[in-house]
């Protein structure tokens, strides 16, 4: 009996360890990143990205290592709306490259789409229906009902990164909000980030520039990166932020100069509306 009792012990230790590594370790193409404080914003003359003010992520997630590629996005939704394939550089692998060209609107209904597919439960809603195959045809103009699509930030599905979410995982522990820099370094831009001055006014491959100190690729540059927040000044609450026009998106992209791939610079773009230069990546709340 002493043995056996030792023996189930032993197995619900194991069990334990075992569940607690599966949300303590990062897996393939994601990287664990635990909650906690940190300052946003910069005082660095962009009015959008003031006051410089204190942020709380409240649950550990996990965040894409790269920018859903075209292969990626593809697989999920059936189709390739891309412009930057193999014809313009017959170096890159396609399918390897940014997915771009994609609006807001696509972005949710592809992670509903992955969750699915993954067997997790899917995040977004619109009038409570978490599937996207029910909502109707992916709106090209605005749009009142898929404006009013809620998440739900306990399900464990894919989405996307608030934009808090996103600059604590840009600055990779970085706690400058005086100046400018770049996700991964301050000085050696070229070694991190494709931007104007050495992308040939092209996407490239996901991870062949250098990774920041949390092993994220292409936070700055390559394309913008669409977040789950609608676009507002920091000094105006969220609930004051109307109309609620604009996502935001964050990053820069390679068509850019150098001060757009800032961490805490800040963009906008319509959530039906489609940009050679404007991707997305995905997380996922670690329960």
């Amino acid at each position: 009996m002493k043995k056996l009792f030792k023996i189930a012990l032993g197995f619900l230790v194991f069990l334990a360890l075992f569940t607690g590594c599966r949300k303590s370790q990062s897996y393939d193409g994601f990287v664990l990143l635990q909650g906690k404080k940190f300052q946003m914003g910069s005082s660095n003359g962009f009015t959008d990205t003031l006051p410089v003010h204190e942020v709380t992520i409240l649950n550990d997630f996990y965040i894409q290592d790269h920018e859903v590629t075209q292969e990626e996005f593809e697989s999920i939704m059936g189709f390739n709306p891309s412009f930057y394939v193999n014809k313009d550089s017959p170096s890159e692998e396609q399918k390897n490259r940014p997915v771009e060209q994609v609006s807001w609107y696509e972005a949710i209904v592809y992670c509903n789409k992955l969750s699915e597919k993954e067997g997790l439960t899917p995040c977004y809603s619109i009038n409570g229906n978490k599937n996207p195959d029910e909502w109707g045809e992916i709106p090209f103009i605005n749009d009142d009902k898929w404006n009013q699509v809620e998440c739900d930030f306990n399900a464990n599905g894919f989405r996307l990164p608030t934009e808090s979410e996103w600059e604590y995982a840009a600055r990779a522990g970085n706690k400058n909000t005086s100046g400018p820099f770049y996700s991964g370094t301050k000085t050696d831009i070229s070694e991190y980030v494709w931007f104007l001055e050495n992308s040939d006014s092209l996407t490239h491959e996901i991870k062949t520039k250098k990774p920041n100190e949390f092993g994220l690729y292409d936070m700055s540059g390559n394309v913008w990166e669409f977040t789950w927040d609608w676009y507002g000044y920091y000094s105006v609450s969220k609930e004051k932020r109307t109309p609620p026009y604009y996502r935001s998106i964050r990053g820069g992209g390679y068509n850019d100069q150098d001060f757009h791939c800032a961490v805490t610079y800040r963009d906008y773009a319509f959530p039906y509306g489609k940009d050679f230069d404007v991707g997305f990546r995905v997380v996922r709340t670690a329960n």
